[in-house]
């Protein structure tokens, strides 16, 4: 699973990084570039946060759906 992952993120999220990494080398503005960077990484790691945090804290109503998901990757 770990390379299958590592394969859709670097599809998904290079070339948005290298553009960033484009922008902030010919500008030469950090904070900009730092901040478009930083925004980036919340915008990935938000929904991973909203998916992971419920079920470690004990929400039920998620559980059904989270065991069909441990089902189906143990397979």
């Amino acid at each position: 699973m770990g390379a299958l992952s590592a394969l859709i993120v670097t599809t998904c999220v290079g070339p948005v990084l290298v553009a960033a990494l484009i922008v902030i080398g010919q500008t030469g503005d950090m904070v900009r570039g730092g901040a478009a960077l930083f925004a980036m990484s919340l915008g990935m790691g938000a929904p991973l946060l909203v998916i992971g945090i419920p079920p470690a804290a004990g929400c039920r109503a998620l559980a059904p759906g989270m065991d069909g998901v441990k089902r189906l990757f143990a397979r």
